[in-house]
């Protein structure tokens, strides 16, 4: 295949891109105390509600009671992890930000406080880990609940806690909670805290007298829906009333019941096997009506399932049906038990299918494009794509709305070899699309056995023509293009905010605080110098959180080679099964300490031994922290150091810095249980963890501040005034005799213990001496 050179140079490692996302430090927020209605009850506390702009974000409009304490839990049990107020209590005014403190155990439990009994919208972001308190306009009632949730099989989340229907606060009178719903036939009941699980939460039932009544605990008591369809919910906990009113249905609505509309049977090239199964698509009318387009067989049967199982309810005919272009059929739910009727259709061809699970009726008309086979998709799969040769992985060629004959996706395609699958579900023993041998812009037609099957001719990259390609499929034409897609990477809008590199090769092993924090270098791209264990493994996180986003290897423990480039995987977690199955990381076969470059938009990355080996490289960054800086103690706003090429063990900054401490941070995305590199016995020593040792800066100015982690040495020097900038006749090498004086200028020939003016080379500086 002819195609277009690759651009893209990879020679220079500062090219190499990468990007990250915010820090998301916890999945759950509820406040305890005896400033909120719950005391320090688990049962009864206060369940906040996470942003949907930002999962950092936790929000609740709740009363508290002046001068009582209240903080914030992350998990229902005491002991883990919570935010605090720090050492001692803090009295939060409204409007204005105030730390929130992560800790474990005893340690530092200091509350939070308010001075005025009110309601309050409270508002704590774990990211920037800050906590703020506004008083509302609505004080006519006490406010227990932040929000209340819906949970039943009558709902689309059945009675999985983690999947129960938001009723939302009312912003006139947020006493009441309020949510549009799509229901089924089933039960329902409500709870005030979805995070704590069936044991840790107060419900609230349906008064066993009267339906339109609510009623705190007791006998469970559920309310029943008879009738599928769009509801609006509200309860008014004051006056323990609730209102459900069914509605029609809103144009464009997506419904959760009836979405699964999968067509089968031996009509189609799914035929009956579940693997193959044609999804229906929603066709955004209002209601529940679904469509497809595909190829159905003359005098062959097929009918509809509701789930991708032969065990469920399906949709077929109440007697078997030979339906008619734009005649509507029947069908009816029916059981596994029930007579296995089907439709069919006198005439092969594709059909335009249109299932309205509203009127319960299915209506097929031939389409107006009848290349011989249709398929839904279909599917790259080969050395050169991220799928490798694993049919269940191989990347998607969605088919044109425009021309339904025509396929397309943007790929990276690397080294190595592809072809088209015409099913993901299925092995190799399938029909298949190959390259001709004689036209690499054509495409052949085989099936498991063929001469073409056995030829398996398929379309080749080399090593320099890796990129990103638009790739168009047309099975009409019987044709294949492979357009290069020539982006500049410096116009490539970065997705990503971090690049986390984790794993037993690291000194962090697999420890999320002292995991490695990779270095942006360019629009979309992260490097990362140090020490890498020979055969122990490693990959690369967008957050300080598992089971996010991850980029890992193409296989099991796969060897990574100095200078060569390696493709990253993206993986987006989906369950825990999928994670163990997928979980590839990288390995280098000699210890040693290797810059780490990974271009996200490729994606890949390469290795390269360092310059220096004499100790292991256990940090590739360091941030200054604490109240001398303009971050103060939120760790995210460090003053990044540098790391010194020719010594990676050493870190440097400029840094503008005001009376007050500071400490050197390992980990600008982890909260304070990360490592921190304290003062030693003295000023020009460091330690790693231990006492709360700082540093005390007592006069304002810029500084120079140096840290070579593996000697433990420091030095926080500032120019001294008037000093001289430096003159070309004058040696200025680190080899010139240096020149001592005091303060007040006084020269000194051996200096003892002390602060000087050190001059030397032509560069004055104040430092301190041993």
């Amino acid at each position: 295949m002819n195609l277009k050179t690759f651009t893209k140079t990879v020679l220079c490692f500062a090219l190499f891109a990468v990007s990250a996302i915010t820090a998301k430090a916890a999945d759950h927020l509820a406040i305890v105390g005896e400033a909120v209605w719950g005391g320090w009850d688990l049962v009864k506390a206060t369940a906040m509600v996470k942003s949907t702009n930002n999962p950092d974000v936790f929000m609740a409009t709740v009363h508290l009671n002046a001068g009582k304490g209240f903080k914030f839990l992350t998990e229902r049990e005491w002991g883990k992890l919570e935010y605090r107020s720090g050492a001692s209590d803090v009295v939060l005014k409204s409007g204005i930000k105030h730390t929130l403190y992560a800790s474990k155990g005893a340690s530092e439990d200091g509350k939070f406080k308010v001075s005025e009994s009110a309601n309050y919208e409270i508002i704590c972001d774990l990211a920037r880990k800050t906590v703020e308190v506004k008083k509302v306009a609505y004080q006519a009632k006490e406010i227990r609940y932040a929000a209340l949730w819906m949970i039943g099989d009558a709902t689309a989340g059945d009675w999985d806690y983690n999947n129960g229907v938001l009723l939302s606060q009312d912003s006139g009178n947020p006493t009441c909670y309020t949510a549009t719903v799509e229901l089924k036939e089933g039960e329902f009941k409500f709870t005030t805290n979805k995070q704590w699980g069936y044991d840790h939460s107060v419900y609230i039932f349906r008064d066993v007298n009267d339906q339109n009544k609510i009623v705190f605990g007791g006998e469970d008591n559920k309310w029943r829906i008879t009738e599928d369809g769009m509801y609006n919910v509200t309860v008014d906990v004051p006056t323990k009333t609730i209102s459900i009113k069914q509605i029609d249905d809103p144009v464009g609505h997506k419904p959760q019941f009836g979405n699964d509309v999968i067509l089968v049977g031996d009509a189609t090239i799914a035929g009956w096997n579940l693997d193959n199964a044609i999804y229906l698509e929603h066709t955004g009318q209002a209601g529940r009506v679904f469509k497809t387009t595909t190829y159905l067989e003359a005098g062959k049967g097929f009918k509809f399932l509701s789930m991708l199982s032969y065990d469920d309810i399906d949709y077929r005919p109440a007697n078997n049906t030979v339906l008619n272009p734009g005649v509507p059929g029947t069908f009816v739910p029916s059981l596994p038990s029930s007579t296995d009727t089907k439709f069919s259709v006198e005439k092969s061809g594709n059909y335009d299918i249109v299932c309205n699970m509203n009127n319960r009726t299915v209506v097929v008309t031939l389409s107006e494009n009848q290349v011989l086979v249709n398929y839904p998709a279909l599917w790259l799969v080969g050395s050169a794509t991220s799928a490798g040769w694993n049919p269940g992985k191989a990347v998607e060629l969605k088919r044109s709305e425009a021309d339904q004959a025509v396929y397309t996706a943007r790929v990276q395609l690397k080294k190595g070899e592809f072809k088209i699958l015409t099913s993901k579900n299925v092995g190799f023993d399938q029909p298949t699309y190959y390259r001709d041998p004689t036209n690499e812009h054509r495409i052949v037609f085989g099936v498991d056995g063929d001469e073409v099957a056995k030829k398996d001719c398929k379309w080749t990259l080399s090593e320099n023509a890796v990129g990103t390609y638009d790739v168009t499929v047309d099975i009409e034409a019987m044709t294949i293009f492979c357009d290069k897609v020539d982006m500049d990477e410096s116009s490539v809008e970065s997705t990503d905010k971090e690049l986390i590199l984790i794993g037993d090769a690291t000194y962090s092993a697999w420890d999320l605080p002292k995991s490695i924090v990779m270095t942006p270098v360019g629009p979309t791209t992260f490097k990362a110098v140090t020490h890498l264990e020979a055969g122990k493994e490693f990959k690369f996180l967008t957050e300080l959180a598992w089971k996010r986003y991850e980029y890992r290897a193409e296989s099991s423990r796969k060897e990574l080679q100095e200078g060569s480039m390696s493709m990253l995987v993206p993986y987006r977690y989906i369950n825990d099964e999928d994670d163990k199955v997928h979980d590839f990381k990288f390995v280098v076969k000699e210890s040693g300490n290797y810059e780490i470059v990974c271009d996200l938009y490729i994606p890949a990355l390469i290795i390269r031994k360092v310059r220096y080996q004499d100790t292991p490289v256990t940090y590739s960054s360091l941030w200054i922290v604490g109240s001398a800086t303009p971050g103060g103690w939120t760790i995210e706003r460090g003053i990044k150091m540098t790391q010194d090429e020719n010594n990676p063990t050493k870190f440097t900054a400029k840094a503008n810095l005001v009376p007050g401490e500071l400490k050197f941070a390992t980990n600008k995305f982890a909260d304070f249980t990360q490592d921190f590199f304290f003062r030693g016995k003295d000023d020009y020593t460091a330690v790693l963890g231990g006492n709360d040792n700082k540093w005390n800066i007592t006069e304002a100015g810029t500084y120079s501040v140096t840290i070579d982690v593996a000697s433990k040495r420091v030095t926080i020097t500032k120019p001294a005034r008037n000093a001289p900038t430096g003159i070309s006749t004058v040696d200025s090498s680190d080899e010139a005799p240096a020149e001592y004086f005091t303060l007040n200028g006084i020269k000194v020939t051996n200096p003892s213990s002390g602060i000087y003016i050190k001059r030397q080379g032509g560069k004055t500086t104040k430092v301190f001496v041993k």
